[in-house]
């Protein structure tokens, strides 16, 4: 017999460090992942996306992952973090949220 225990879910918040930016500028994207219940703390990596382009991926450290980038082109880009998960916890995404990128 097996039992398997599940914990939950959880959720992502994600900020950026400047918005709007300007190119060529880096921003670092930070994404914070809180469980629903505080038995146990995420662990594992988060991927960055604008839109469905995967921008690269982080990996948690107490519940945030961090991404740097300075190759956003100028214009509006919506980004979101996604939770790959772990052994307690299920994959989860953030919302988008717009970033602003000028001259």
């Amino acid at each position: 017999v097996s039992i398997f225990f599940n914990l939950g879910g959880s959720r992502v918040s994600l900020t950026s460090s400047e918005n709007p930016s300007h190119a060529g500028d880096p921003v670092t994207f930070t994404a914070t992942v809180t469980p629903t219940f505080r038995l146990a703390i995420p662990s594992g990596r988060v991927k960055f996306f604008d839109g469905t382009t995967f921008l690269g991926s982080g990996v948690l450290d107490e519940k945030e992952a961090t991404l740097t980038l300075s190759t956003l082109i100028v214009g509006n880009h919506q980004i979101r973090a996604k939770y790959v998960g772990d052994s307690t916890f299920v994959p989860v995404r953030s919302k988008s949220f717009q970033q602003k990128v000028r001259p």
